[in-house]
């Protein structure tokens, strides 16, 4: 049971690292493009 819930959390720590990246990454970007739509 340890075993499988180190890697349950693991497996979630990697998944909130790489979503904290992508969110991290392209969110200014949508921005830029938004600012320059908007002018």
């Amino acid at each position: 049971m340890n075993q499988t819930v180190k890697t349950v959390r693991d497996k979630l720590n990697k998944i909130q690292s790489s979503t904290e990246h992508l969110q991290a990454g392209p969110t200014p970007k949508k921005t830029r493009v938004d600012n320059r739509r908007r002018i």
